[in-house]
């Protein structure tokens, strides 16, 4: 038996820019690996696809870290999670999408039953 699973998030890059100000809300976010590139735009779209992935999959709040972002050799985003996680996951498709102050992810998982 298998279940698909969607979600998605829109993420206002100039409210996450006001909240990333601070600086210590990213180490409860991001890996090292994933704020390589710490552009506002691009921390805003790794965000995006981690609330799509809590959404989709119904993680427990502060599951951030137990996911990291990474690029294919495409560039396509791929989510690497921590194996209690990821057992279930048979396949995902990921996309992340920014248009002016907006950044927009959206996230499908084929999950075993």
């Amino acid at each position: 038996m298998y279940e698909i699973k969607v979600g998605n998030d829109i993420v206002y890059v100039p409210r996450f820019k006001k909240k990333m100000a601070s600086g210590k809300i990213c180490d409860k976010l991001f890996h090292k690996t994933e704020m390589k590139n710490n552009s506002v735009e691009h921390l805003a779209g790794i965000f995006a696809l981690k609330e799509s992935c809590i959404k989709a999959l119904a993680l427990p709040i502060g599951s951030w870290l137990s996911m990291e972002v990474k690029k294919m050799k495409t560039g396509k985003p791929h989510i690497k999670f921590e194996k209690q996680f990821a057992k279930k996951i048979i396949s995902q498709d990921c996309s992340i999408s920014h248009d002016g102050d907006y950044v927009i992810a959206q996230v499908v998982f084929l999950l075993e039953k």
